[in-house]
């Protein structure tokens, strides 16, 4: 029986793309947060309140966050299908399109993993 991480991969390969992925978060965060010790922003511009995501309040350091979560979601659903739920975003289902890019999916009927992130605070 395979795992949830399996999918069409092993889990060892998925731990690969993970670690991708919270390598590019924690550089983002780290270069936005940089900006705040050198005060090019004040502390209280990565706490400012930006909206509100489908489950969550949304900060300025979450859209950060979220942004390297995008890059990481459309270049991984190029070569397979994921889903991927954020509190900012809630459910994306993505998968390869048939002219190289990804592609939304309808759901999560596709074969690959179903990842949950909440990077900053969850």
């Amino acid at each position: 029986m395979k795992t949830p991480l399996q999918g069409d991969r092993t889990a060892a390969a998925w731990a690969d793309d993970l670690e991708r992925l919270t390598s590019a978060i924690r550089a983002d965060v780290r270069a936005g947060l940089g900006r705040v010790a050198l005060g090019e922003r004040d502390r209280e511009a990565v706490a400012e309140i930006v909206g509100r995501g489908v489950g969550d309040t949304t900060f300025a350091i979450d859209e950060v966050a979220e942004r390297a979560v995008d890059r990481w979601l459309e270049s991984v659903a190029r070569e397979r299908p994921l889903s991927l739920l954020t509190e900012e975003t809630g459910w994306r289902h993505r998968g390869p399109g048939s002219d190289g890019s990804a592609t939304p999916l309808s759901g999560f009927d596709h074969g690959g993993p179903r990842i949950a992130l909440d990077p900053i605070d969850g």
